[in-house]
C-alpha cells in the first residue's frame, strides 16, 4: 500500500475496518459453532477460509485471510492513516480487526491444528512487516510514560485527554503482543507453509543489557 491518505478517505476506511471487526466475529461465533453452518455467515466464512485461493496479482494465487492480514500490517505504517500521534483511533481498530482475527482459536475445536493460522500467518516471514511490527509493539507496551516521570498509566493522578485514547491503543497493543507470542502458534509440521514464528524468534534474540533495562524498566 503506497501514498498518502487524506483526511476525506480515512473514516471510510476506518468505518471498513469497523465494520470488518463486527462481522468476522458473528461470523466466527455462529460458524464455527454450528449455528449457521448452512446459511450466509457460512458462505462468508468460507471465503475467509485457508483452502480457498484467490488471484491478486498475475497467476499468484492466495487466501483471502492472508490478503487481509497483509492489507492490515501495511496500514499499520500508512502515512496519513496510522503514521501519526493524531491516529490514534484508527490504529486502535486495525489492532482491535487483528484481535478479532487472531479469536477464531476461542471458536474453533482443539481437535483443529490448524485453529491458530491467523497467528501463525501473521507471525511468518510471509508478512513483510513482522520484525517493524514486533519491535513496534513491543516499544509501545514497554515505553509507554503519559508524563514523562517514570510513572505509566497515572490517568487517575494527571489529567491528560488523550490518554484515556493511548490506554485503548496500549491495551489493544499488549494484547496482541501477547497471543503472537503464543508458543503454541508455532507451527508443528502442518499444511499451512510457514516455518517459523518470528515473534518469538526476535525476541530470543534480545541479549543486551540495555533492551532488558528498557523492558523491564516499568
Amino acid at each position: 500500500m503506497q501514498g498518502r491518505f487524506s483526511k476525506e478517505s480515512c473514516y471510510p476506511l476506518w468505518s471498513t475496518v469497523f465494520v470488518f471487526s463486527l462481522v468476522l466475529c458473528l461470523i466466527c461465533s455462529r460458524t464455527l459453532n454450528g449455528g449457521d453452518t448452512f446459511g450466509l455467515l457460512y458462505q462468508w466464512y468460507s471465503l475467509f477460509n485457508w483452502v480457498e485461493k484467490f488471484l491478486i496479482e498475475g497467476d499468484c494465487q492466495t487466501p483471502l485471510a492472508s490478503v487481509l492480514l497483509s492489507i492490515l500490517s501495511d496500514l499499520l505504517f500508512c502515512p496519513g492513516f496510522t503514521v501519526s500521534t493524531l491516529n490514534k483511533s484508527n490504529r486502535a481498530e486495525i489492532l482491535k480487526l487483528l484481535l478479532t482475527c487472531f479469536s477464531e482459536v476461542i471458536y474453533a475445536p482443539v481437535t483443529d491444528e490448524n485453529r491458530l493460522r491467523w497467528v501463525t500467518r501473521f507471525t511468518s516471514v510471509e508478512n513483510r512487516h513482522v520484525l517493524p511490527l514486533f519491535t513496534s509493539m513491543l516499544n509501545v507496551v514497554c515505553a509507554y510514560d503519559p508524563v514523562g516521570m517514570g510513572l505509566p498509566y497515572n490517568y487517575l493522578l494527571f489529567n491528560d485527554y488523550r490518554e484515556p485514547l493511548v490506554e485503548i491503543t496500549l491495551q489493544y497493543c499488549f494484547q496482541a503482543l501477547i497471543v503472537c507470542l503464543d508458543k503454541d502458534s508455532q507451527p508443528q509440521g502442518d499444511d499451512t507453509g510457514y516455518a517459523d514464528n518470528y515473534f518469538i524468534n526476535y525476541l530470543g534474540r534480545i541479549h543486551r543489557e540495555e533492551d532488558f533495562d528498557f523492558m523491564l524498566k516499568v
